[in-house]
């Protein structure tokens, strides 16, 4: 199994003999998979890794310090998925297989489950159907208005990062979706700044180098206690959503059974 990684920092390949090194975002991954095509060798999977800050690295040695734009990962993720397509191996996945936190991967988790039909897209999320089930799922988010679409940046320490839950406001989330089975429920899950939160609880907890066994299984807790509830259609077969979500929050929704409607 050959893995690729990673599309960014704009790192050249060491070792690799190159006049002019491909600095573009996904260069390393075009180089690469021209290298394992040259060579005739399989690829199954392009692993790939999303921060919105990184460093790269000047010939003098010294590092530049880099903070993405707000639609930076999409971008990427578009860009990357062109690049697989159309390459020799346009049926290899593309994988994101690092994270930095927790909240994170759950952000990259509930995409996972949307379906592979666009219903409506917003900029604030989108709703989906499984053309194979026929499931609705939908996923939604409010990157808060008074960051204007800039990259969060980055921070020496969690103290300072915490200035970021002060950015808002609130958005709420309103849509209504119809034919739907009646009776049919969706699970919503929530991470936000209250819930799914290991790094604030361990910051409450005296943010302890060493932990002891006990905080290390709290911090477990914290971190998969997202906020989870259940809506049901009703027996008009429409489904009002209408949900506040805390600024930063990213919001899941999933049909636990298929509707009957188009």
């Amino acid at each position: 199994m050959i893995t690729i990684a990673e599309t960014r920092p704009f790192r050249p390949i060491v070792n690799q003999p190159e006049t002019r090194p491909d600095r573009s975002p996904h260069g390393v991954a075009r180089r690469r998979i021209a290298f394992c095509q040259e060579r005739d060798l399989p690829i199954d999977f392009v692993s790939t890794h999303t921060y919105p800050t990184d460093f790269a690295y000047g010939a003098n040695g010294e590092a530049v310090h880099i903070t993405w734009y707000a639609d930076a990962t999409f971008d990427d993720l578009t860009l990357l998925r062109e690049l697989v397509r159309t390459s020799a191996y346009p049926d290899a996945e593309i994988h994101i297989t690092e994270w930095s936190t927790s909240p994170t991967f759950h952000a990259f988790t509930m995409p996972a489950g949307l379906g592979d039909r666009l219903l409506l897209a917003t900029p604030d999320g989108v709703v989906t159907r499984d053309s194979r089930t026929s499931a609705v799922s939908a996923v939604f988010v409010n990157y808060p208005e008074d960051m204007a679409r800039k990259g969060v940046g980055s921070a020496s320490s969690y103290p300072a990062a915490r200035a970021l839950a002060e950015v808002g406001p609130a958005r709420r989330i309103r849509h209504v979706i119809g034919g739907l089975e009646p009776g049919a429920t969706f699970l919503v899950e929530i991470v936000d700044w209250e819930h799914g939160n290991p790094a604030e609880a361990w910051h409450r907890l005296g943010a302890p180098l060493n932990l002891s066994r006990a905080e290390s299984e709290h911090l477990s807790r914290v971190a998969d206690a997202l906020l989870r509830f259940t809506l049901t259609v009703p027996d008009d077969g429409v489904l009002e959503l209408d949900v506040e979500l805390a600024p930063w929050a990213v919001m899941s929704l999933r049909q636990s059974r298929p509707s009957a409607g188009r």
